[in-house]
């Protein structure tokens, strides 16, 4: 049974592989619209935090809930890993969203310090790094249609680039988690539309 259930498996990641070189598959699941949709209650509550709450403590709020996204990323993509025989199309897509993400994440805290050491104000810093972020998600957004789900963030990140540099503190700590929450609200909306789009394609019509 085991033996059987590993070869359907293997059959079933060989499909996909063959939708996605196809440009038929698309790299995410519902586990991936949830998730994206759980960003917009815990954007728009630290947002709403952002008017009364100390700072240090909403800086705290963002560390945890970055944490706790990557967290989730790590264990979908422990889930897809290689050795279960699941989805190769979603596992490279999560390893290439952590890649991205720490690498965009060491960039931007290494700009900040060194902008700030060279006296160079940090909202400053952060918009044109919101900016250039928006820009990369932009273009791998176009890249494919399993990527069109970028759009959401891309315009959210866009945004909240533009605004950047004339908030306050606090207002930053306003603008920055409800970017986040619209960005997971339209990226969430995006891929539960293709998801729903795709599994329509493949319904067999009615006579």
């Amino acid at each position: 049974m085991s033996l059987f259930r590993s070869e359907l498996e293997r059959v079933r990641g060989d499909l996909e592989a063959m939708r996605e070189a196809a440009g038929l598959g698309l790299p995410f699941g519902w586990e991936d619209v949830w998730l994206n949709l759980a960003l917009v209650p815990c954007g728009a509550m630290l947002a709403v935090l952002g008017f009364v709450a100390p700072l240090g403590s909403l800086r705290l709020a963002m560390m945890v809930l970055f944490v706790l996204v990557v967290v989730v990323t790590v264990g979908l993509r422990l889930r897809y890993r290689k050795s279960t025989g699941r989805s190769p199309i979603r596992r490279r897509e999560y390893t290439l969203g952590l890649a991205v993400g720490l690498l965009l994440a060491g960039l931007g805290a290494y700009h900040l310090f060194a902008g700030k050491a060279r006296g160079v104000p940090m909202l400053e810093v952060g918009s044109v790094a919101m900016s250039f972020t928006a820009a990369m998600l932009l273009m791998l957004a176009l890249t494919s249609p399993g990527r069109r789900s970028g759009l959401g963030m891309a315009a959210a990140l866009l945004a909240l680039g533009l605004v950047l540099p004339s908030c306050s503190p606090r207002q930053l700590f306003i603008a920055a988690p409800a970017s986040v929450a619209v960005g997971g609200l339209l990226t969430g909306l995006i891929m539960a539309w293709q998801l729903r789009s795709e599994r329509g394609a493949h319904e067999p019509a009615a006579d």
